[in-house]
Formats: structure tokens, sequence, C-alpha cells
């Protein structure tokens, strides 16, 4: 049988009992579950948990909830966690064919791996059927996944995610009264050690490899077979009036075209977000419900929620009873310490309520001392999202779902960017991140990281803010502004004492002796700074690095004359590598030294200004992809934007992450996050070689070191911890970076490398000048795919390049062949753990 697990109205996981396949494929269909299948195979864990759920193992009254069943349905489920697509195919190939011996029900890729769904021995439990499907398969079992009330993350009905189906799955062959006997017996073999199973598959290993023997088959016919539903019944559009049924299972009702998206109740289906009751629910993983059990108001799901934020994220295989006991204890002083209330609103992650409340007795057996101060923290961050109104599904609900700034996840970012984003419309959070993040690095000035090439580097960033007239870039400098606050005071002292020493200077008489320089440290200055009163300003740093924010790029570009404005340039090129600049003068009245260059800065304007700044005949000067680019939302014709305040508090969290920065000296060492922009700007070399995209093989390079440097920013803010988060900001960065760059600069620097307009075109994976080639080609293949408009050392230089990285052979003097089909593929960069 097919349990849809939901959350009812008092916010607990209840069940809702599906009858019948329309129903089942419309569920699994919906657009939420398709959207959060799509992110979680990009490697969102909340989309994950986002994904609709079913269980199987349970029989379960409607509307009862899951936790507490005591009876067990005739169908139980398992797992195969499979690590390439290759493996997958292998392991589907042996399955199919003896589907009828394993009485398969169901078979369906998961996010990573496959599910299955089979009838179950009577008689025995969950993992002793779970270890005899491992035995005829071959495959692994997961030890820790056979509970009654194990819930699965279900992908889409599609015929790609749905393997094999069998609508005898809706058929429950027991008996109410058979059911609860059969619980009883699997909990007395469980509890007396009776399973007839290796030792090694009670939970001594999360996966168990029996030794396998399955039946010696090949890969098979992959097509529909007559068990599994066609495209038309998982929820497509049929092609003719009269679709085939399901197939030929024991059910007794025939399907024709599905409706519309329906609910059960007839309502709008939109996954499981829906309940089948009508009412509008948050998700498969619990919400602020109103009647959910509470604190102040505050529901415990959403605590729990932000805990597992603050924390690192829901904990995996092998550490999850540690966690959860952190957790209780950190909860048992907002319970009163009641155990029957923990029990309640704990997380499962798969234990049994046995496990559970074994897990709970411990936590409470002391009476708690007050609210921890992890807690505390925990009950501000979810203060602040109800203030701020940022939710889950921020990025559900954003314009333009291919932007990359609506990838941008609010709520897990660290102390001070978090606070940075409240009040600001979800379009304009990115230019927001990318405005402070100069100066977030700028107060990190005292940090050495070794980058992927082993050199040591600064965090030096500069970005620019482009926008029209009007597109509200002031959004960017309020942040800013409250991030210079400590930079403004303190050089408000110094620039005091600098006027005091003027002044002294002035009065002095003809032959009194003029008081000494004092030397002060000033950190913010002014982009029109002169280069001789810059110079001074960097002699007097001792080691720190400048800041300087400018409202109006024009402003720039009018203060600066040709000469002084190119030797800007010098200064913001060399800043990005900390690298030495000097002036020598034989004036006493022109400052004259040698310095190391470390200036951060941010400047807002539009994009006439940029281009003026930015002309065709010094793009290729090296600035151009040293700058973090970011564009404001485009505001024609569109309603006022709405924007909300930040709170003493928000700012009191601001001023708390730039003294966390302030206080990191030395050399911090990030290996995780040198993987991760390793991984992305190696497949970005790739696709840049199949493209043959000169363009994007020069700006990938210093994007990545962009994105690395603002995920050691992220590191820092979040205490030092290289988490999965950390990983992706760093990579979306990048990401980002690359492809502001790519538009803002591109078309003028690829007209600096080629004459032809035809290769201002940026080509997808699927369409490279590579990938379009015949596996067998000439040199006359590639000249006609360029159209001619390559010149014949240009053609020459791709030839060597891609016979260089191993992706082509020579076969003769003409003709050259590609060296394999995975040549041909741009591989994937997932996040390195």
């Amino acid at each position: 049988m097919i349990n849809h697990i939901y959350i009812n109205s008092s916010g607990r996981k209840v069940v809702h009992i599906v009858n019948s396949p329309e129903e089942y494929f419309k569920l699994r269909n919906s657009e939420t579950n398709r959207r959060n299948l799509k992110r979680a195979r990009q490697g969102d864990g909340n989309s994950k948990r986002a994904l609709i759920q079913f269980n199987y193992n349970a029989r379960v009254a409607e509307g009862e909830p899951l936790a507490g069943c005591c009876a067990a349905a005739s169908t139980c489920a398992g797992d195969i966690d499979c690590y390439d697509a290759e493996e997958r195919e292998a392991i589907v190939a042996r399955i199919l064919p003896l589907a009828e011996k394993l009485q398969l029900l169901e078979l369906s890729r998961s996010v990573n791996g496959l599910h299955w769904v089979r009838r179950r021995q009577q008689g025995q439990t969950i993992l002793e059927n779970q270890v005899a499907f491992a035995m005829e398969t071959g495959t692994e079992v997961d030890t820790n996944a056979h509970d009654l009330q194990r819930v699965m993350f279900t992908t889409t009905a599609d015929p790609e995610d749905l393997l094999y189906f069998n609508k005898a799955i809706f058929i429950e062959i027991m008996s109410e009264e058979e059911s609860r006997e059969e619980y009883r017996v699997m909990k007395e073999r469980e509890e007396k050690g009776l399973e007839n199973v290796p030792e090694g598959a009670k939970k001594s290993n999360k996966h168990f490899s029996p030794s396998p023997n399955p039946s010696p088959v090949g890969r098979g016919d992959r097509g529909l077979s007559p068990l599994t539903p066609s495209p038309e019944e998982r929820g497509g559009v049929s092609p003719s009036p009269n679709p085939s049924p399901v197939g030929r299972g024991t059910g007794n009702s025939e399907m024709g075209q599905q409706p519309a998206e329906v609910s059960p109740t007839g309502g709008d289906l939109e996954g499981a977000t829906v309940s089948p009751t009508g009412g509008d629910l948050e998700g498969a993983t619990g919400g602020d419900l109103e009647g959910a059990p509470s604190f102040k108001g505050i529901p415990y799901s959403s605590i729990i929620s932000e805990y597992w934020l603050q924390t690192g994220g829901e904990p995996q295989e092998g550490e999850r009873n540690v966690k959860l006991h952190k957790l209780a204890v950190n909860l048992r002083a907002i319970c009163d310490n009641k155990r029957d209330l923990l029990m309640q609103i704990m997380p499962r992650l798969g234990l049994s309520e046995q496990e559970l409340r074994s897990i709970v007795d411990s936590a409470c057996k002391e009476e708690p001392k007050g609210i921890s101060k992890r807690m505390q923290e925990v009950l501000k961050g979810v203060q602040w999202r109800e203030e701020s109104g940022v939710t889950d599904s921020d990025a559900d609900d954003a314009e333009g779902q291919n932007d990359l700034g609506s990838r941008l996840n609010v709520r897990m970012l660290p102390l001070g960017l978090k606070e940075s984003l409240i009040g600001v419309p979800e379009g304009m959070r990115m230019p927001v991140i990318c405005a402070v993040m100069p100066i977030a690095a700028a107060y990190a000035d005292q940090v050495e990281v070794k980058y992927c090439d082993g050199n040591m580097q600064r965090l030096g960033l500069m970005s620019i803010i482009k926008g029209e007239q009007a597109s509200g870039k002031s959004v960017c400098k309020l942040a800013v502004d409250v991030w210079k606050r400590q930079f403004d005071e303190e050089d408000a002292l110094a620039r005091k004492r600098e006027e005091e020493w003027k002044e002294r200077k002035k009065a002095r008489k003809a032959n009194e002796k003029a008081p000494d320089d004092p030397k002060v440290l000033i950190r913010t200055v002014p982009v029109t700074v002169s280069c001789s009163t810059l110079l001074r300003r960097f002699k007097n740093s001792d080691g720190h690095c400048l800041y300087s924010f400018c409202e109006e790029l024009d402003t720039l570009r009018k203060t600066n004359g040709a000469g002084s404005w190119s030797s800007k340039y010098d200064i913001y090129r060399l800043s990005f590598d900390n690298g030495e600049w000097g002036q020598d003068y034989n004036s006493d009245q022109a400052e004259s030294g040698v310095v190391n260059v470390a200036y951060n800065w941010t400047m807002l304007g539009t994009d006439g200004a940029m281009r003026k700044c930015f002309k065709q005949d010094n793009i290729e000067n090296g600035l151009s992809s040293r700058v973090l680019v970011s564009e404001m939302p485009d505001s024609s014709f569109s309603k006022m934007p709405k924007f909300g305040r930040r709170s003493e508090d928000d700012e009191a969290r601001i001023q708390d992450a730039v003294t966390r920065l302030r206080s990191a000296t030395g050399f911090i060492d990030t290996p995780r996050l040198r993987k991760a922009i390793e991984q992305w700007v190696e497949e970005k070399r790739i696709e840049a070689a199949k493209d043959i995209d000169r363009v994007k093989d020069t700006y990938r390079k210093r994007a990545a070191v962009i994105g690395f440097r603002c995920g050691v920013v992220y590191y820092i803010l979040a205490g030092n911890h290289e988490t999965k988060c950390c990983l992706e900001f760093a990579q979306l960065m990048a990401e980002y970076a690359l492809q502001q760059q790519i538009k803002a600069f591109g078309e003028a620097l690829r007209n600096e490398y080629v004459d032809a307009s035809d290769e201002c075109q940026r080509y997808g994976k699927n369409h490279s000048v590579f990938d379009q080639l015949p596996p067998t080609f000439s040199m006359n293949d590639l000249r006609a795919l360029k159209n001619g408009k390559c010149g014949e050392s240009g053609l020459r230089s791709i030839v060597f390049r891609w016979r260089s990285d191993g992706w082509i052979e020579k076969i003769d003097t003409k003709h050259w062949k590609k060296s394999s089909p995975e040549a041909s593929r741009t591989p994937s960069s997932p996040v390195a753990t």
C-alpha cells in the first residue's frame, strides 16, 4: 500500500492513503516536486527534504499519525545507493528480469540512487526482506532504513524516474488483525535477535554488502515494460483518446487519460505542500503551522529547523544519535523537561520510537539550568526570519529562476551577511552581497590563505554595482554604511589629529621647526584621492587594507584625467594581488616611495559610466577580470519596490561580524574550499575549450579567485567552518562573477580577439564546437564550423590544445579522431564534502 505523508494542522506527520495510479502519479509529477528534485540533484539538501514523501511499510488509518503505528503493511521498501549512472544502469538491468521472482511492485530512481517496493514475506522483518532482496540482486543493504515509519523522498513518475510499476501495489492483502499480529511478530524478532540475517547487517555498517548470487542477466530491454505506466498515464497529455493501461497487476480498474492536476478532494495539487483535504501546508518536513506545538508562539518545527542551520545541517549517518541528543538537551529547557513533548517534536531521522525514546530519556535525566546560549541564538535566528520576511520559499518565488541570484540561500548565510539582506527585495540581494564583500574582506586584512595553485594570497576584492538611474542602488549604500561604521569612527579621530597637525604647521613662525607628521592611519579614502595622497596613506597603513566607496562611478571618471586614470588602473590591478607600486620625485612637496598595495573598493554607477571607464582600447589590460560586477534588476515599468528596516540588534550583529573579521589573523587553511574551487575552474576550462571561447577562458581564472576569496570571508564569519554551504557560496560567487564579467565586458574583449561578429555568440555545452564535430574529422570540418572566420594559426592552436588534453588522436596528416565518448562530455563538478 502507499501512504502519502503530509503535515496536518497540528504540525504532525499524518497519512493519506493513495488508492489509484492517477492520484499517485499526479502527486509525484507536481511542479513543486519537479522543482525540488531538480535542485536536489544539484546538491541542495533542503530541496531533497522538501520532496514529496511516501511510506510503504506501515498500515495506518486515513488521517492518523505515522509515528507510533502498530500495524505492518504487506509491502516493504528499500533504497540502493548508486555512485554513478553506469552503476545504476547495471543494477536496474539485474533487477528488472527478476521482477516477478522478487514480487517487485515498484522500482524508481531516487535523488542519487534507486528505491524499490516489493511484497513482504510475512513472518519476516523488513530488514530480513531487504537482505533477501540484496542477496538475489547483488546490491547493498542500508541497515538503517528498515523502520516501519521509514519514508522515501520520492522523485517524479516520468519514465526516466519511475522504471517499473505494478498497480497491485495499491492492494493490501492482509486484514487489519493480521497486520497488527504481523507487527507483533516483527517486533519480537527484532528485540530477541531472531532475524535471519548476517551479523554485519545488524546496524554494524550503514551499507552492508551480502555475498551476492544474482542470476546472470544482461541489460535487457530498457523500454516501458507491460507493468510500467506510459508517459500519458504519468501525468502527461495522451496522444490518443484511449491510452494503454498501467499494467497487468491485481487491480481491477483501467486507467484513461489523466485529468488536470487535482488533489484527492478535487482541489489544486501542489505536491507535498498541499494536504489531501485541501489545506495549505508548508511541506513534508514541517513548518510554522497554526496550532502546532510552540514556545512563546514560535513553532518547535521552526526552532528545530533553525537549530540545524546554525549547527551545520541535519546530521548524517554516524553522527545522528549524538546530534539528536544535543538537540534534545537544548530543547528540554523550552519544553519544561517534558519527555512526551520532546517525543512529539523531535525529528526521527530514521530512528525507531524505542531508539528515540532512549535518547530523550538520557537528555532529560537532569533538570535544565536555564536556556542555553545556543538555544538563545536559535530563538534570535527564528525571530530575525519572521521580522525580515525571509522564508524557505524565497528562491521558489523569485522571478527569473535562471538568474543565479535566485540561488542565493539567505537562511544559510553567516553572521553579518544574513543581516545585510534584511529588508532587501529578493532581486537586489546579490548586488548587496557584492557591495559589502570588498569591505568585509578589507576588515580581514591580516589573513593569508593558500589558493588552489599553491600561492599565498590576501583578500583583495573590488566590486562595481551597475544599474540605470533610480534602479535602487542606494540599497547597497545603506548596507555598506553599516559596515563602514568602525572605519568611520576610527578615521574621524585620525583625521582630526591630521587637521590639528596641519593647523600647527601653518601657524608656526618662519624660523620655527615644523611639527612632526603624526603619520595617522586612515583606512577609508575617497576614490578621487590623488596618487600622492594615496601613496602616503599606504605608507602609514602599517600593512592594513584601505577602502573606498563611491556612489557615482561617473564622478571617478570625470575627476581623473587620462594620465591619472591610467595610474589608478595600475593601482587597482596591483591591489588584487597585493603587488608593489610607487613613485619617485625630486620635489619634497610630492610623495615618493614604494609600497605593497592593499586597496579594496565598492562603486555604484550606470551602464554608461562603466562603458566609459572600460573602453574597447583598454578592456584587455586586466582590470575587468579582477572586478566583481553585479547588475541591479531591471526596474523598467515595474512597481515601486518595498524595503524593510534593520533593527538595532541586526546592526549590532553586523558589528559583531566586523569584529570577527578584524580578529582573524595569520594563515587560514581551507583545503575543502580549494578543492571545490579547483573543480569549478576545471569544469569551466573544459567548457571554454570545447566552445573555443577565449573570453570564458580568460574570465574563468580570476572569477575563481573572486569566488574563493568570498568563500574565505564566509568561512571566517561562520566561525571558521568549511561547511557545505560555505563551498556552495564560493562556487555560486565564482559563477556569478564569471557570468557578470562576460555580460559586461565579454563582447568588447571578444572583439579584441576576433573580428567575426558570430563569435560573439556564447554556445552551451550541448552545442559546443567540439561536440558538433563528427567522431573522425578533418581541418576542413573544423574550419566549416568556424565559418572560415578563424585564421589557420588559430585552428592549429585549437587542435594542438585538444590533442594535448587527450581529447583527440591524430590519424594522418589531415584527419583526427575523438579519443573516447567521454571526451565529448563536460564532467560534473560536485561540491567537495
